[in-house]
């Protein structure tokens, strides 16, 4: 049989964590609960869940830094429960590596939808990665497994989730044109709209770790109108 995924909710709100908690659980999910980051961190260590939701407003922390740490290190899957439903935070958010954004009150159903498509997306980035470990291109070398860049000089560079999965798309489609239309509806599942800007700052922050490493700066290039295409010969790593 196969184990149940494990979620963590981390709120200071005891009535948030408990609804979301039994919503998950009713749902099939283990679900764990933290009330601050302190407890986060142990849990984590303890439980290792597939995915945290995270509330952005944790008294006495910085949700955005917490974020980024948890990114930055390889952790679990990241979905933030924000104060507003403003545009402008959901871009800082997202820019943080955090791989969606939920605005409060919380609607459980559609947390649960959104849990749903980021698992699938996550089992979909994994099975391709069982396929194809390393991939090389321009001197570089990405390990899917692992979502870790490898720079020319070998200094190593994790990658989250959403800028993983869309190096790995633009590599399998390297010195073609790939449609922001096909990034948003491949990597997020979701129609696209001109106003979502997830997929370029991914590719921003992609291409600060490529151009400050790379002997050939522009590996990706945007491409008007259409998208962005990178330009690189890309062979299995050894």
């Amino acid at each position: 049989m196969t184990q149940p995924q494990r979620i963590l909710v981390v709120d200071d709100d005891p009535d948030v964590r408990s609804m979301l908690s039994d919503h998950l659980a009713q749902a099939g999910y283990q679900v764990d609960t933290a009330r601050d980051a302190a407890a986060m961190w142990q849990l984590i260590a303890r439980s290792q869940p597939t995915l945290i939701v995270l509330d952005m407003t944790l008294p006495g922390e910085d949700g955005l830094a917490l974020c980024r740490r948890l990114q930055a290190h390889g952790h679990p899957a990241v979905i933030v429960l924000g104060a507003l439903d403003a545009p402008a935070e959901r871009i800082t958010t997202l820019e943080t590596g955090a791989d969606d954004y939920v605005a409060k009150p919380v609607d459980p159903r559609q947390l649960l939808a959104r849990i749903r498509a980021l698992l699938r997306r996550m089992q979909a980035q994994n099975d391709g990665a069982d396929n194809l470990g390393l991939l090389s291109f321009d001197g570089w070398q990405l390990d899917r497994r692992r979502a870790r860049l490898i720079s020319p000089r070998g200094q190593a560079i994790a990658l989250g989730r959403t800028d993983h999965q869309v190096l790995c798309a633009l590599l399998d489609h390297a010195n073609c044109e790939v449609s922001r239309e096909y990034l948003v509806e491949h990597i997020f599942q979701k129609n696209y709209l001109p106003s979502d800007r997830a997929i370029d700052m991914s590719i921003s922050r992609l291409r600060r770790h490529l151009d400050n490493h790379s002997t050939r700066p522009q590996l990706i290039r945007t491409v008007r109108h259409v998208g962005y295409m990178l330009t690189a010969h890309v062979e299995p790593g050894t």
